[in-house]
């Protein structure tokens, strides 16, 4: 099967599973994640159906602080439950290169993954995430990253005219 199919084939299966949820609370700091989530929907149209802007935006993935789901010419990035925590998800992170055998693995710590007490080990996973800082597992340390908790706009634009402001917006 040629790679191309193939990473069409794993775009698409992908697609079900990337919650959506485009604003988010990282700390004390609030995010729109609109242009990563429309990034994210040209890698499902076919090349030879993208306009010259579409393709040029194909290729620059805006928000690179934010990993999660990512498929481009080089490979695809890949996210497995290994184990789910009192406070997060322990997540195996895998690369596959789609021009050589080369696939790398690490494990990471994922909080405020929406219904992450319902995953399950081994169970496949999509998302885009913020690197927040460390966590200690036992005598392991781990890279933590935060999925964000959603909030409305229209919400905290109410709540910040009936207050003084909500400093670090963004």
């Amino acid at each position: 099967m040629r790679p191309l199919l193939i990473l069409f084939l794993m775009a698409c299966s992908a697609t079900a599973a990337l919650p959506y949820h485009p604003y988010r609370k990282v700390g004390d700091r609030y995010y729109n994640l609109l242009p990563l989530y429309s990034w994210e929907k040209l890698l499902h149209i076919p090349r030879n159906k993208l306009t010259p802007q579409q393709g040029e935006q194909r290729k620059n993935r805006p928000m690179p602080e934010w990993i999660g789901y990512e498929i481009n010419s080089e490979g695809i990035a890949g996210y497995r439950v290994s184990r789910v925590l009192d406070d997060g998800v322990l997540v195996e992170s895998t690369w596959t290169s789609l021009h050589s055998d080369v696939r790398s693995s690490s494990l990471i710590v994922l909080k405020n993954y929406p219904g992450e007490k319902k995953l399950v080990d081994g169970q496949r996973m999509d998302f885009f995430a913020m690197r927040v800082g460390i966590y200690r597992l036992g005598t392991k340390t781990y890279e933590l990253y935060d999925y964000g908790i959603p909030y409305d706009p229209e919400q905290l634009k109410r709540a910040m005219q009936q207050t003084n402001g909500i400093p670090g917006t963004k």
